[in-house]
């Protein structure tokens, strides 16, 4: 609605209240003009409807109004400072309606959350803190005393064949001490769902199979059923018999180890024998070059049936690729200097 110079709008006393919010919230041409006519007044209230005083605003009749409120001289005074609070700007829109809702909303705060909710879970937040402490502190000692084992380890690269047997006894005491500490982890994780926690020992575990898978294939950990030899590979239940740990379990929510882990050790392993094979070379050590490199083209092989998705294990399994390339040049060189015997030679001489 437009309202125009000549303009005069006749209302109850009543709807003023509901005037007022239509006007903050309805855009005119010109600023609003609103002519208290309905309050004490020296001059006749009906002067207020003359031609001079015709102008877009609110204009009540002179006799009821001014009669009402010279009953109610209060209600003079609220519309005064009600008119006096109102803000137009330049499209005409109010703003007494935001401090309004302001004020309404600093009398009646929100009661919508319960007043225990946060301090319930800061309580839950400090268990699961605990938790993480615990495990980290396990974890941590495991790393120290597999760290110490793969020193010795690091030792073969530099110590004859002949001389593994006592550097493995070695490898295997710190292993048992690794056992020890795996089985105090497996009672403490298993009361709580594993893969909610399972990354804070998941690389701790491959750094472990990795030792004891490469501590097997060197001729150590022998049990009783399958003896110590050079070049075997420990299969995945014999990890559960060496670790007392479950692998790939499903049925339950405990800690064991998973394939994924068994895997990446696998990987670790055959890029530690590629260095192996090199330096076997530089203690004249050939046969031991030549079985490393038919070991990783074997696992090579294994890797290739497996359908991998585009994840952390498949780039692992894309890099045993230059395992292999490094130990078919190893190879090829001995062959090409006659320091070994050409596959199919050496095949046939091992029937005769």
């Amino acid at each position: 609605m437009v309202l125009t110079s000549s303009t005069t709008v006749w209302l109850r006393s009543s709807v003023v209240s509901v005037l007022f919010s239509l006007i903050s919230e309805r855009s005119l041409r010109r600023p609003i003009v609103i002519n208290l006519i309905f309050a004490s007044r020296e001059k006749p209230s009906v002067l207020a409807h003359g031609f001079t005083h015709s102008v877009p605003g609110i204009t009540l009749p002179p006799g009821d109004a001014n009669l009402c409120f010279h009953y109610f001289p209060s209600w003079s005074w609220s519309v005064k400072k009600t008119v006096k609070r109102v803000r137009l700007d330049g499209e005409g829109q109010s703003r007494s309606h935001t401090r309004f809702a302001s004020t309404m909303s600093s009398d009646n705060p929100s009661r919508l959350l319960h007043p225990a909710i946060f301090p319930h879970l800061k309580e839950k937040i400090e268990q699961e803190t605990q938790v993480k402490d615990a495990l980290t502190q396990i974890v941590q000692r495991l790393e120290a005393t597999n760290s110490y084992a793969q020193g010795l380890l690091s030792r073969i690269h530099a110590t004859p064949r002949q001389n593994y047997p006592g550097l493995l006894a070695e490898v295997e005491g710190e292993i048992k001490k690794e056992i020890e500490i795996i089985r105090e982890l497996s009672d403490y994780a298993s009361q709580y769902p594993y893969y909610k926690y399972n990354q804070k020992w998941s690389w701790t575990i491959n750094q472990v199979l990795f030792t004891v898978i490469l501590s097997g294939f060197l001729g150590g950990m022998a049990t009783e059923t399958k003896p110590g030899e050079f070049g075997r590979l420990l299969t995945p239940d014999d990890i559960s018999e060496i670790l007392q740990v479950p692998v790939n379990v499903k049925d339950r929510d405990v800690f064991h180890i998973t394939i994924e882990e068994y895997l990446t050790a696998l990987t670790m392993l055959c890029d530690e024998l590629s260095r192996l094979a090199t330096n076997s070379v530089t203690l004249k050590d050939f046969e031991q070059a030549v079985q490393i490199q038919s070991f990783v083209k074997e696992l090579f092989g294994g890797f290739l049936l497996l359908n991998l998705k585009n994840d952390p294990l498949r780039k692992r399994v894309d890099g045993v690729k230059y395992a292999v390339k490094k130990t078919e040049e190893i190879v090829y060189d001995l062959t090409v200097r006659k320091l070994v015997s050409p596959p199919d030679e050496a095949s046939e001489s091992t029937k005769m």
